[in-house]
């Protein structure tokens, strides 16, 4: 090519080894349950931990989930109506934060 540009090479590998971690936590709004729905590729040995957050910062609840297992459902009843914040660390390391809202 006499432009001078080289050709972009396309060097990403298929979708399912670029996914290492994914989570999602419905529903959002939440009443009194959430279900935590995962698919976890990197390592399945490794332990899997969520852990809720108060709008202040306070941790309010830690769950442990089976690597073996990709749907739970956890009770948030005694969770106060307002805002969450939610990490999962998988062994030693964060992998996803989000937010969720309970609403009664």
């Amino acid at each position: 090519d006499r432009s001078g540009h080289k050709p972009i090479k396309n060097n990403q590998k298929d979708s399912t080894s670029i996914i290492s971690n994914t989570f999602k936590l419905y529903p959002n709004p939440a009443n009194n349950e959430v279900t935590i729905e995962h698919v976890s590729l990197d390592n399945p040995a490794l332990s899997i931990e969520a852990i809720i957050y108060d709008i202040m910062g306070n941790k309010v609840a830690t769950w442990n989930i089976p690597p073996s297992q990709s749907l739970i459902t956890e009770n948030i009843s005694n969770l106060p109506t307002g805002f969450y914040m939610y990490s999962f660390i998988e062994g030693s390391k964060i992998v996803q934060r989000g937010k969720f809202v309970v609403a009664r």
